[in-house]
C-alpha cells in the first residue's frame, strides 16, 4: 500500500499537475473526436477546452490512487518523473468519466 502522505505531496506538485493536465487535455481531444462519446465525458472535454485544465488536486489524487499508478509511483520512491507517461495516461483515461461527473 502506498504512503498516503507521500501521494498527497505528489498530487500537490506543480510538475505532476502540469503532466496530468496535459494528459487530460490529450484525452479530451480523443473524446471530442469520438464518433459517439458519452454525454458527460463530452461536456467535461468541452469544459476543459473552454477553460483549460485547472489545478484540481482531487483529480490528480484520483490518478494516484489508481492501482497501477500508485504502485508504479511507490516503486520509483515517489518520484513522479521516473514513472512513464503511459502509466498516468492510462489512469486519466480510466477515471475521465469520474472527473466529468465530479466537475460538470
Amino acid at each position: 500500500m502506498a504512503d498516503a502522505l507521500k501521494l498527497i505531496e505528489v498530487a500537490q506538485d506543480a510538475g505532476f499537475q502540469r503532466r496530468c493536465a496535459f494528459m487530460m487535455m490529450e484525452h479530451a481531444e480523443t473524446v471530442v473526436n469520438a464518433a459517439s462519446p458519452a454525454a458527460v465525458d463530452l461536456a467535461f472535454a468541452k469544459l476543459l477546452f473552454a477553460n483549460g485544465p485547472r489545478t484540481y488536486v482531487e483529480p490528480f489524487a484520483i490518478i494516484l490512487v489508481n492501482g497501477a499508478a500508485g504502485t508504479a509511483l511507490e516503486g520509483m520512491n515517489y518520484n513522479h518523473t521516473s514513472v512513464p507517461d503511459a502509466t498516468f495516461s492510462a489512469a486519466v483515461v480510466t477515471h475521465f468519466s469520474t472527473f466529468a461527473k465530479g466537475i460538470s
